[in-house]
Formats: C-alpha cells, structure tokens, sequence
C-alpha cells in the first residue's frame, strides 16, 4: 500500500490492489501543515520581546519583587486577610513584629529598590562633537584615489573592481582626505607614516 499526499487539502490517500481488476482507495485526513497556519513572523517577533535584555530585566525584578514580599510575609508572620486593613489604613496588631524583624524586611526592601535602581538603563547625551581636518593637500576625489590606485600596478584588475565598488558605496566624497602615506606617489605604506597618521 503506497500512501499518496495531497499538499493542498492535507489529505493521506492509500491505495491497495487486491486482484488486477479491483482497488481499495482510503482517504484520511493528515495533520495540518503547522507552518502554514502559523505566520513565523509573530513567533520571531514574541521570541526578540521574550529574549530582550528589558524583558529579563523586568522579570528578574518581578521575581525579586515576589521573593521580597514572600519573605515579609513569613517574618511578619501577617495574615492575608488583615493586607485590606492595611490598605484602609485601620490600626493592625502585628504581635510577632520585633525590631530585628521589621530592619531585615526594611533592608530586603531596599536592597530590591537598589538592584532596580542600578541595572535600569541610564540616557546618553552627546554634549561636543569634534573632528580633525587636516591640511588642504591631502584632499583627495575619489577618481584621483582609484586613478592612483591603478597607475601603482600593485593591484589586479578585480581588486581594482572591487576598490571602484567599495569607493561608490562608502559615501567617500571628492573632499575626502587621505592619510599623507597614502596620498603620496607612490604610496608611501609604512610604520612611520601610519604613527605619524595616529599621532596627528
């Protein structure tokens, strides 16, 4: 019996002869093509919200959060059913509260609020901005750069090819400057020319 699928309907067909002049067809339905019913964009997008560095930060706070009260409440020894009375503000007699009690509930408290405070993410603001402009003489345009480049003969033709597509696409303007090394004929590629480029 050899099962046939049918990808449009998910149908399982399976098809035995018994003689030459007979067959036996049964049609099942196939379980349904999961990842045509699930658009794997929402599963992507849950998973990056889920995974977040934000998400986890929320969660081990939330976690920490119900730690601490859970432990207030087994030192306090406080039923739930007097938390609305609190709430209220009506007087509750809290008999098994000591000082020792009521300063490590207070310390698991601020110690909570001191690990939110911390790992929450703090604003950068940009205050100067400077940039080094060089002399006028290493102006450079890009078509003298890739001019130079090939009249150095030290690069082959898909080198050549591939400096041409990478000048086009870098944003590399014609009042680029270059380092003196390199705007130098020949180039002149060595330590001293690049300490002198850090250093300047």
């Amino acid at each position: 019996m050899e099962p046939i699928e049918m990808d449009k309907e998910r149908l399982t067909a399976e098809m035995a002869f018994k003689d030459e002049s007979s067959a036996v067809i049964k049609i099942r339905r196939g379980l349904p093509d999961f990842l045509q019913s699930v658009k794997l964009k929402y599963v992507k997008l849950g998973y990056g919200y889920s995974c977040s560095p934000r998400s986890a930060m929320v969660f081990r706070f939330l976690v920490a959060l119900a730690f601490a009260a859970a432990t207030m409440f087994y030192l306090t020894r406080i039923q739930l059913d007097r938390i609305p009375q609190l709430w209220t503000g009506q007087t509750v007699q809290l008999e098994s509260i000591h000082a020792a009690t009521r300063l490590a509930g207070s310390a698991i408290l601020v110690l909570v609020f001191r690990l939110y405070w911390s790992k929450r993410s703090r604003p950068v603001y940009l205050v100067d901005f400077a940039c080094y402009q060089p002399e006028d003489e290493r102006k450079l345009s890009v078509e003298s750069f890739l001019k130079m480049s090939e009249d150095s003969g030290e690069f082959e033709n898909e080198t050549l090819h591939f400096q041409r597509r990478i000048s086009c696409r870098s944003g590399l303007g014609d009042n680029t400057y270059f380092p003196r090394g390199i705007t130098s004929n020949p180039p002149n590629l060595c330590m001293k020319e690049a300490r002198a480029e850090a250093e300047a």
